[in-house]
């Protein structure tokens, strides 16, 4: 049970959701401080 729990929160960890058009996306590979860019809108923002 707590390895489900921990798997899950792992998976969302990952997903982020982008300041401007609020679009909740999966970042693999990337920690907090990294740039990424927006799927959807184009916008380019950091992982806090």
């Amino acid at each position: 049970m707590i390895y489900y729990l921990a798997a899950l929160l792992n998976i969302f960890n990952f997903y982020r959701k982008c300041p401007r058009c609020k679009k909740v996306q999966h970042f693999t590979d990337k920690k907090k401080g990294d740039s990424v860019t927006c799927k959807k809108c184009g916008h380019e923002f950091v992982l806090q």
